[in-house]
């Protein structure tokens, strides 16, 4: 409305601007000169110098007043347009805003980020070598597998820089190391034989629980390859003063079987499977039984306890475990962490698959596919290389 009156205005303006005509001739004069024209001027030729003159001008208004009107009309009409868009944007914008939230909630449910504690070897030329590093309460020892697929398998390189390796783990899992570097290992005889060689005033960490944690890591590291006895000597060539272990020139390993795997979670830091039981439990159902019992500082039951289980042997290394309803049973992080538990601590048994019935309204669980036979990990806690 403001643009037409600004139109109309304008128009006044001009017309106002346009030049004013004055004429001095008296009426009567003025009357006497248009009768003698009429009188001799033909009618046709009046018409015409008339009414074309007076049909230009009012096309002219017309034209000029159309124009006004439909310009204001239309300015009119796209300000209606694009204040009804704007309402449109607005709204649609809000609806947007709406369903990104609502979408954005759906989202972050169904896409949940699970962490693997496990590994399966993906190339055949990838070598695999056990490490060994201890939670904080310096109890028990973990076992950390380190993945290299560049490698030639040579393993004295790998165990000569154990700690270099397990440094970053010290932060992001709150673990603690034996002091290895004081130690060099050397594999003879294709891996069969091992010998361990520290200079002639090496002193062994003093304390039992350095001699305890020094047993449970070579155990864990070393075993894996058959090794039975670990060659001790000087650069001297003499026998190893080890601690509470006295002097040796052997040091004897012992078999890993029958773990009993939980997690290890030190404060909010990165989570770990650690084997609690060593060698203690004669049974898988035995060790699924203790698996629902949290145990010590920063160590968590892997079986929810509002569950219980049904375990069957479909071959003497297949095993079906059936689960009845649990609050925390789901598509989610504690029930891939409890299936992962389960499979490394099955393979300590000697069992080869697992099969998993578990009362839930999908047939994944991570990366697991339940009600199918899920081969043993090749490793635990993989710390991939390359």
């Amino acid at each position: 409305m403001d643009q037409q009156r600004l139109g109309e205005t304008d128009l006044e303006q001009k017309l106002k601007e346009m030049p004013k005509i004055h004429d001095h001739q008296s009426k009567e004069h003025l009357y006497s000169n248009i009768q003698q024209k009429l009188n001799s001027t033909p009618k046709s030729k009046q018409n015409r110098s008339w009414i074309i003159p007076s049909l230009a001008l009012i096309a002219a208004f017309s034209l000029v007043f159309i124009f006004i009107r439909s310009s204001n009309t239309t300015e009119f009409e796209r300000a209606e347009q694009i204040e009804d868009n704007g309402d449109k944007v607005t709204s649609q914008e809000e609806a947007i805003s709406g369903d990104s939230s609502e979408n954005s909630m759906i989202i972050d449910d169904a896409v949940v980020d699970m962490e693997s504690m496990l590994y399966y070897k993906e190339f055949e030329q990838e070598q695999m070598f056990t490490l060994a590093v201890a939670d904080q309460n310096y109890q028990y020892a973990i076992p950390i597998t380190l993945v290299d697929s560049t490698s030639t398998g040579e393993p004295n390189d790998y165990y000569n820089r154990i700690n270099s390796f397990v440094g970053d783990l010290v932060v992001d899992a709150g673990i603690k190391t034996f002091p290895f570097e004081d130690i060099v290992f050397e594999f003879t005889d294709n891996n069969k034989q091992l010998f361990m060689t520290v200079s002639d005033a090496y002193e062994f960490p003093p304390g039992s629980s350095n001699a305890n944690m020094f047993q449970k890591m070579l155990n864990l590291m070393f075993t894996p390859y058959g090794i039975t006895n670990i060659i001790t000597q000087t650069e001297s060539m003499d026998p190893v003063t080890l601690g509470p272990f006295g002097e040796l020139d052997k040091f004897p390993l012992s078999e890993i079987k029958n773990q009993v795997y939980k997690i290890y979670q030190y404060e909010d830091r990165d989570k770990l499977l650690i084997p609690t039981s060593v060698n203690e439990i004669v049974s898988i159902n035995e060790a699924l039984t203790l698996m629902q019992m949290d145990e010590g500082q920063y160590i968590e039951a892997t079986i929810p306890k509002d569950t219980s289980f049904n375990l069957e042997e479909k071959s003497t290394e297949d095993i079906l475990i059936s689960f009845s309803e649990s609050t925390d049973f789901a598509d989610n992080q504690l029930t891939m962490s409890m299936i992962e538990a389960i499979l490394i601590t099955a393979k300590t048994f000697g069992y080869r698959s697992v099969e998993f019935d578990i009362p839930i309204d999908s047939e994944v669980v991570g990366e697991y596919r339940l009600q199918e036979a899920i081969p043993v990990p090749d490793g635990v806690n993989p710390l991939v290389l390359h």
